[in-house]
């Protein structure tokens, strides 16, 4: 009975666990919509209001384009995983809580994050000089946002899928520092541009945009298994006592052939064990 009351337990959580993220991700998508039907068809007017919306809701509006871009991020990156995998297109099956998940992480997380970053990035950095502007902005980015931002990346991701602190523990362990490499390899050259020719408050926008690419690495990270290799066990003490069990087993080989055999000695007094 126990069992089965923990096991009702643990279906009921996943079961709402699972409920509640549709629905934020819903919500998330209906939202995005709204606000994306509401604006004029050209362009130019789409422009307009769209840096409208950025100054009257500036969190909000970089909340919904993140999701947006995850959304679009993570459903070309299952489609390359498939490609890869080599699996026929009319197997594919989209992994839609997986989209959700990602969507969730950029308006709840991502959008904000950046948002407030680049604020206070601005307020560290005040030298006059642009070229020294530009390098600790882009240093600092690199040294203190990359690494934090990954883990709560990982940390929101763990959080919606409900698998518990085992696995988020896991993936900042083996995971975090595969993604924060990648970040550093990727981000440096588009961080330059930015932080020299974008307005301030055009970054998050830019980021997303380019985040296109990496939210979709990002993703591929979080699911994807990390096979790490057993450790080398080098302690002396382990070693002896594993020399020690050879040996022991070599003299007990040797006892069992002296029990089935016949001793006998040679004229040259070696000793000769005959079958």
């Amino acid at each position: 009975p126990i069992n089965d009351m923990q096991y009702s337990l643990t279906m009921d959580f996943h079961f709402n666990h699972s409920d509640f993220t549709m629905r934020m991700a819903i919500t998330t998508l209906m939202v995005g919509g709204i606000v994306l039907t509401s604006l004029p068809l050209s362009f130019e007017d789409g422009w307009e209001a769209y840096k409208t919306a950025l100054k009257a809701y500036p969190i909000l509006t970089k909340s919904i384009t993140s999701a947006t871009i995850n959304i679009l991020s993570d459903t070309i990156c299952q489609r390359v995983e498939r490609a890869f995998a080599r699996k026929a297109i009319l197997e594919f099956e989209h992994n839609w809580l997986r989209t959700a998940h990602t969507a969730i992480t950029g308006f709840a997380y991502s959008g904000p994050s950046s948002h407030f970053w680049y604020q206070v990035l601005e307020g560290i950095v005040t030298v006059e000089n642009r070229l020294i502007g530009l390098f600790c902005r882009s240093f600092l980015d690199a040294t203190i946002f990359s690494p934090l931002t990954i883990a709560g990346y990982f940390t929101v991701r763990t959080i919606l899928e409900g698998t518990g602190i085992e696995s988020l523990k896991d993936k900042l362990r083996h995971k975090w520092i595969l993604a924060l490499i990648g970040a550093w390899e990727f981000w440096p050259i588009i961080n330059l541009f930015n932080f020299a020719l974008v307005p301030l408050q055009f970054r998050v926008l830019y980021v997303n945009i380019m985040s296109l690419l990496w939210t979709g690495y990002l993703s591929y990270i979080n699911q994807a298994r990390v096979n790490v290799a057993p450790k080398k066990i080098t302690s002396s003490k382990t070693e002896a006592r594993i020399t020690a069990n050879k040996d022991k087993h070599n003299n007990v080989m040797q006892a069992s052939t002296l029990i089935k055999g016949e001793m006998v000695m040679k004229d040259t007094g070696d000793l000769e064990i005959i079958i």
